[in-house]
């Protein structure tokens, strides 16, 4: 078996579907789906998936008995995949049937010796979850792959210098591709799990940086990380659950205990939240790395702009000048001063550098399937994927 795509879901049953009919939508016979299902109702996902049993690609690992954290259910991958290549996806999530095909491609190639695979992505909104979107989503039109160094890309992480709002995951199972054997050497290393934090993309994209030199880095989407109204980045976005949680942070003082020996509460949004996370990385590795507090702090400002709702940026905001009072900001914290509506305003559209920018709701699909199908129309074809082919178009 060349590639395992496991998908792992919890009570979100109506996108799971839509997650493995795009994986199941390739041809190819010489990979499997494996669902963790780790649902209240455990026969919900055999209804749900009712129409793909039939497809001996599929496979779904029942819930067990007792519910299990999200780093448990991720921590049976091992245990239930047989692929010489493994990757995650959401169950909100998709991937381009032209995966496998790049796949094979790469492990077949000679000279592309590699045990980390990684891939641009397309962002998709699923209806109940797009209000007045205005960041737009970008498109690869590129097919290159480069070979990257490990080292640089954790020293852009910990800078925080790269043009988006965070940084990211690093790479890892999460829309990436790792070669089993490297996953089996890492549980090995940390007493038979893999994942040691709540949050196991984060956990491990940046875990296995540290255990590989280089990493392959593919300029055409293969996947398609979706946003349901259900999903983590949604509940953050919440202004009910995020006034609650900033003013109760507030009162009680300076610690939110939910994220030990950090200064931020998550819900103030993802760029405080990769921050906590990189803080307790390195305290943990020993990872020779280290933060640049001066551009985190400009990152700070560039999510609050981005804020549309004028009371949530007016609360983030209060929240996130009285953490930087403390002594550890001292040097940078003038740097913070976020004008509301600036960024949102100024939203690119159109071509530029090899990327489309586009307006979320363009297409107003009902569906991450029948985005994945429009997409790809745009994109070039698995066969072009590290060439500098030319296309005649008579």
């Amino acid at each position: 078996m060349l590639l395992s795509l496991v998908i792992p879901t919890r009570n979100r049953h109506y996108y799971c579907r839509y997650a493995v009919a795009t994986a199941l939508a390739s041809p190819a016979e010489n990979f499997e789906v494996v669902v963790l299902d780790n649902s209240d109702a455990p026969q919900r996902i055999y209804a749900a998936l009712n129409e793909f049993q039939e497809d001996r690609r599929l496979k779904i690992i029942p819930a067990e008995s007792q519910v299990l954290s999200m780093s448990e259910n991720w921590e049976r991958i091992l245990a239930h995949t047989t692929g010489k290549w493994i990757t995650v996806i959401g169950d909100d999530d998709a991937v381009f049937p032209e995966l496998i095909d790049v796949i094979n491609i790469i492990d077949a190639a000679k000279n592309l010796d590699t045990n980390v695979i990684g891939w641009d992505r397309v962002s998709y909104l699923w209806p109940n979850n797009r209000g007045e979107a205005y960041t737009p989503i970008a498109i690869s039109l590129n097919f290159d792959i480069k070979k990257k160094k490990t080292i640089d890309h954790l020293t852009d992480l910990f800078s925080w210098s790269g043009s988006n709002r965070n940084p990211g995951g690093g790479v890892g199972l999460y829309h990436s591709a790792i070669r089993r054997i490297s996953l089996v050497r890492m549980a090995n290393d940390r007493g038979g799990k893999l994942f040691r934090y709540a949050t196991p993309d984060f956990d491990n994209g940046y875990t296995n940086m540290l255990y590989n030199e280089t990493f392959l880095w593919i300029r055409r989407p293969l996947s398609i990380l979706g946003a349901c109204a259900e999903s983590n980045s949604a509940m953050v976005n919440s202004y009910k659950n995020t006034q609650e949680v900033i003013e109760r942070w507030m009162k009680e003082g300076a610690h939110f205990d939910a994220v030990e020996n950090t200064d931020f509460p998550p819900q103030l949004g993802l760029v405080p939240w990769v921050y906590n996370f990189q803080i307790k990385f390195l305290q943990d590795t020993k990872a020779p790395y280290e933060i640049n507090l001066k551009n985190f702090v400009g990152k700070l400002q560039a999510e609050c702009e981005f804020e549309k709702n004028k009371e949530l940026f007016e609360l983030k905001v209060k929240a996130i000048k009285s953490i930087l009072l403390g002594e550890r900001y001292q040097q940078v914290c003038h740097h913070f001063q976020p004008t509301y509506g600036k960024q949102f305003k100024s939203s690119f559209r159109g071509a530029c550098n090899g990327y489309l920018f586009l307006q979320p709701t363009v297409f107003n699909t009902k569906d991450i399937f029948t985005f994945m199908n429009l997409i790809n129309q745009l994109l070039a074809p698995a066969m072009f994927v590290g060439t500098n082919v030319n296309v005649n178009v008579a």
